[in-house]
């Protein structure tokens, strides 16, 4: 399958029924600085994975920092998805997730990179066993 490397507005997680759902009968991990929360999607659509960040506010004080963190998450997964789309596609399912930073201090770009690749290449290993 080829993948784009954008971040859809379409590969984003926004409905609050398929939120809750993570959170009644979702599978969770925590790499650190994350916490993901993850489950088997059965809507059919387009995308192999959707995905909701979360920066809390508890920690956070400040709207432009929250975005600011938001903001380097989310391009750091856009350019390194193909690492889990690739694994998806192999097994043929579909996923949606949550990605809480639980960090109390703001990470620097690179810094993220890192983390992100890690926590993707666990993620592959905590969906191949439960499939």
């Amino acid at each position: 399958m080829i993948q784009s490397n954008k971040f859809r507005k379409s590969e984003r997680l926004s409905s609050q029924k398929e939120i809750q759902a993570l959170f009644s009968d979702g599978h969770s991990f925590h790499s650190f600085p994350f916490r993901v929360v993850w489950k088997f999607s059965d809507k059919p659509d387009n995308h192999l994975a959707r995905v909701v960040i979360s920066v809390p506010k508890r920690k956070f004080k400040k709207a432009v920092d929250r975005n600011l963190i938001r903001r380097r998450i989310k391009e750091v997964y856009r350019v390194q998805k193909h690492i889990l789309y690739d694994h998806l596609d192999q097994a043929e399912v579909k996923l949606i997730f949550m990605l809480m930073y639980t960090h109390d201090e703001i990470m620097d770009f690179n810094e993220l990179e890192g983390k992100i690749s890690k926590l993707l290449v666990r993620f592959k290993q905590e969906v191949k066993v439960n499939t």
